[in-house]
């Protein structure tokens, strides 16, 4: 059985999307996600987090301020941590490693150049104190895989998001509403 939903004024968010780059393909409907997806989780009918508990990193540049954001929400977080990120999901081609792209990212013939290094994301977020913590990564053309949830009826939460989020929104409430205390990784790249 669900838990309550998780409490917006104890939970945060950080929403990090690429959509422009230099040495990448372009994801221009990564933009619109990031404002549907922070207008959806602000609404007190959806989740109601406050405003001011959600950062929106929209085309970093530089991994270590995309880690602070992320520490300085993951230790401020008591009931839930939710990072989303979308753009591109790298791969180390010597090491399989997996990076998150950033807006100057490319990949040379020995490693990943300008990039986040997903390891370094993982051990900010297991160190918070929040009672759940949620990883939503849409990492270029790769399909999401999500692990079994309950059904439920979500019409008003779809109704919130543009179409291109409401996979991903209604993903999102079921992970905040299953009360479990866990990291997740909800990604399925086909470059993986």
């Amino acid at each position: 059985m669900a838990d309550a939903l998780s409490r917006g004024d104890a939970s945060n968010v950080v929403l990090i999307g690429c959509h422009t780059f230099t040495a990448l393909e372009d994801l221009p409907a990564v933009e619109n996600n990031l404002a549907g997806l922070r207008n959806m989780l602000t609404d007190p009918e959806v989740w109601g987090v406050p405003k001011d508990r959600i950062a929106v990193l929209a085309q970093p540049s530089n991994a270590d301020d995309v880690l602070g954001v992320v520490r300085q929400a993951a230790d401020s977080a008591s009931d839930t941590l939710v990072v989303y990120y979308a753009g591109h999901g790298l791969t180390d081609p010597l090491s399989w490693e997996l990076y998150l792209a950033l807006s100057g990212s490319r990949i040379g013939d020995i490693l990943v150049h300008s990039a986040l290094r997903f390891e370094y994301l993982r051990r900010v977020i297991r160190n918070s104190g929040a009672k759940k913590k949620v990883v939503l990564s849409v990492a270029g053309p790769c399909r999401l895989r999500w692990t079994a949830a309950p059904r439920t009826s979500l019409a008003k939460l779809s109704s919130k998001v543009p179409t291109s989020s409401r996979l991903l929104a209604r993903r999102l409430w079921l992970s905040l509403s299953l009360g479990r205390s866990s990291l997740r990784l909800l990604v399925n790249c086909s470059a993986l």
